[in-house]
């Protein structure tokens, strides 16, 4: 990992938690470790490694944070992509799954993908608001399954995934619900 600088060494043990080295600088100091702790797990890195990637971004920072959300469980169940920043949420009113897509940078087309477990049981996705007008609303968009895998998703050994396209119209956002 990249960085201008190290806080060194780390600790591998303190107040009897023992931790697991990941990491030495060429001098051998500690520059990272894992602890168990109580139900979870803590990661100890003796820098800033977002300062150096900010500057120059590298894909060994990505792979390492990916590795980091894979072993904290924390992979997300659907991810939305487009050419410009779009944000995904997702939530529950009543019996039905929503899906929430915001574009902070106005109309565009977003694939949004899934994996097996968490769109696996959902045929289409149905507009229930899109853009001002209330064009298009009440479409139902059909859910396909892509063989192949979805980096980024929580279960990207799998496969393969579930995904569909959406509008999001001139107001910037558009909300869907998942239909079985």
């Amino acid at each position: 990992m990249k960085a201008d600088w190290y806080f060194t060494p780390l600790k591998t043990s303190v107040n009897g938690i023992v931790g697991t080295v990941l990491s030495t600088n060429s001098a051998g100091d500690v520059v990272a470790t894992l602890a168990q702790v109580g139900r979870g797990r803590v990661v100890s890195i003796g820098t800033f490694l977002g300062a150096k990637y900010l500057a120059d971004t590298y894909e060994d920072f990505e792979r390492f944070v990916r590795a980091l959300v894979r072993l904290a469980d924390a992979c997300p169940q659907m991810v939305a992509s487009s050419g410009k920043r779009v944000y995904l949420r997702t939530g529950v009113f009543g019996s039905s799954r929503l899906v929430f897509l915001i574009s902070p940078e106005g109309p565009q087309s977003v694939t949004v993908k899934g994996t097996v477990r968490s769109l696996g049981e959902y045929r289409s996705a149905r507009l229930l608001g899109c853009d001002c007008t209330g064009k298009g609303n009440g479409a139902d968009i059909p859910l396909e399954t892509v063989n192949g895998r979805c980096i980024g998703l929580a279960d990207s050994q799998e496969a393969m995934y579930r995904q569909f396209e959406v509008p999001i119209g001139e107001c910037g956002y558009t909300v869907l619900e998942l239909r079985k």
